[in-house]
């Protein structure tokens, strides 16, 4: 649950500062499906998305052994 929770506000943080990027070098009047809609949004979150898999693949692969060699 903690570790859903942690990646929920990772989610967070990062739209948060999409939008305000957005809204900074765009200087002009914007809507939320403008900035969903544009592919660098959508490439960035599955980019995302997929290293955060890897990760997490990699910490459960190597975390168990790491603690099985600790004598």
């Amino acid at each position: 649950m903690k570790i859903i929770i942690k990646e929920l506000l990772y989610v967070f943080v990062i739209l948060v500062v999409q939008m305000l990027f957005f809204m900074y070098f765009t200087k002009q009047g914007w809507t939320l499906k403008e900035l969903v809609s544009s592919d660098a949004f959508i490439i960035f979150w599955r980019a995302y998305v997929v290293c955060r898999i890897f990760v997490h693949i990699i910490r459960i692969k190597y975390g168990k052994n790491k603690k099985d060699k600790k004598v």
